[in-house]
């Protein structure tokens, strides 16, 4: 099977025949540039609301304010407004942006829904309201897990993860990194990629990641089942070690002479169902890598494609979730006939204090940088800290721009660099070079959190 984001056939919008041409680069750009946040979301949504209406960033910040009623949720800082357009609505082709000099003032940014691209703003108006009404529905979740904008090398992070979470929709088994990469069937994603942002979904908690190594994943043979040693009796040995002998006598008795894993860890289950697996899969190991460890057992063969080494699926309690996720994304993505409903939902989730206080408060909630604008350096640190956990590794200019483009102080990329720096001659961070780019002969600094046994094969 072969996953495609392109779309085969332009379609026209519900609105007069103005039409999105037959790429996918306009749906990715209102991916990366509003769907990965509730606050531009709702910005989204106030602006392309208001064809015409032209907004200063104070004014945009008082219409987010306001709508919020007596009890907002959270207010970030009053530049947050234009930051988001400047950095996201405007690359995403929503907004446009004009400096307008009033008599004896400096000129100022002025923000209004892009009239040159009707059919744009009508489909980012629509997935406002899919994506905000979703977000009310499921307060345990935030748009926000689709990653930072800011380009990563060939790929933009909620373009891949879009692709990694409608592709699992599809599946209810489990699929492995390689096998993600190829179905995905976009040059841009290469396997390291999709292994760090599946990854970084499990630790959102969506996604069910199992991770193999190439011993566990062997097949031993039982040569002798019984227990011998000349100096310690079987009755001194740890319980859990007389389990696991007591389990390969009767996978023996059972006619078994060659068992993967799951044939031990499923026969010593059934005789002491609290026994941790992982003390299972330590004897396995010590099972192939030293034999004398184990005695009577010995590797009959050894699988070590490294591709099988990791799999990743839904969390039970996700798939449902996900699965609605990716239907409300994929009608905006392709049916336009679906907007006028999504707008209009859109319209009352904005005109409603309660709904946009809600969504606030779980934006600031999901929000490593909620606090930013108040943030000592301390915080700063663990704002990056954060950040690269969520998303792997970054440059420094990758790192500034994603901070720019959330609500919160204006960030300096010498500050960025500074606290960069700081935290790997410390040792918190590593750093690497790379050249993403094979046209560009420099290399960049790629900063991310060491992982001891990294087993993102």
């Amino acid at each position: 099977m072969v996953f495609s984001i392109s779309m085969s056939d332009a379609i026209e919008t519900s609105g007069g025949g103005n039409t999105i041409p037959p790429q996918a680069e306009h749906f990715n750009n209102l991916l990366t540039g509003a769907a990965n946040s509730e606050v531009k979301l709702a910005l989204t949504a106030i602006l392309t609301s208001q064809p015409g209406q032209w907004f200063r960033g104070s004014e945009m910040f008082r219409e987010l304010r306001d709508r919020q009623g007596n009890e907002p949720g959270w207010m970030p800082n009053d530049r947050g407004p234009a930051g988001l357009c400047t950095h996201s609505l405007v690359p995403a082709g929503l907004v446009a942006i004009q400096q307008v000099k009033a008599e004896r003032k400096r000129a100022v940014p002025m923000f209004v829904a892009n009239t040159d691209n009707p059919a744009i703003v009508a489909q980012g108006f629509a997935m406002s309201g899919a994506l905000l009404e979703w977000s009310l529905d499921n307060l345990d979740v935030s748009v926000q897990l689709l990653g930072q904008t800011a380009k990563k090398g060939a790929y933009r992070t909620p373009e891949l993860r879009y692709g990694i979470l409608r592709l699992l929709t599809q599946h209810d088994i489990a699929l492995s990194h390689p096998e993600i990469t190829a179905a995905l069937d976009n040059p841009d994603f290469v396997r390291t990629d999709v292994a760090k942002n599946v990854t970084a979904l499990g630790k959102y908690g969506i996604l069910d990641v199992t991770h193999f190594d190439a011993a566990q994943d062997a097949t031993l043979e039982i040569v002798n089942p019984e227990y011998t040693h000349h100096v310690i009796k079987f009755a001194d040995l740890k319980p859990e070690t007389q389990t696991f002998y007591t389990a390969l006598q009767q996978l023996w008795d059972a006619g078994k002479r060659e068992i993967i894993f799951q044939d031990l860890a499923s026969a010593v289950t059934a005789l002491a169902p609290d026994t941790d697996l992982r003390v299972v899969r330590d004897y396995w190991l010590q099972g192939t890598a030293h034999a004398k460890n184990m005695p009577g057992l010995k590797v009959a063969s050894r699988t070590m494609e490294i591709g099988k080494r990791s799999a990743a699926t839904f969390h039970p309690e996700q798939r449902a979730v996900f699965s609605d996720f990716v239907n409300r994304l994929e009608a905006v993505r392709r049916d336009p006939a679906s907007w006028p409903a999504y707008q209009r939902t859109a319209q009352e989730i904005i005109d409603d204090p309660l709904s946009m206080a809600t969504l606030f408060s779980k934006a600031k909630h999901f929000s490593s940088q909620a606090n930013i604008r108040t943030a000592p350096p301390t915080t700063m640190k663990n704002h990056i800290i954060t950040m690269l956990q969520q998303n792997g590794a970054m440059n420094v200019n990758e790192i500034h721009a994603a901070l720019s483009e959330r609500p919160g102080k204006v960030v300096t990329k010498e500050s960025v660099n500074f606290h960069v720096r700081k935290l790997t001659e410390t040792g918190v961070l590593i750093s690497e070079k790379h050249r993403n780019d094979p046209t560009k002969h420099k290399k960049l600094n790629y900063y991310a959190l060491p992982e001891p046994g990294n087993d993102q094969a």
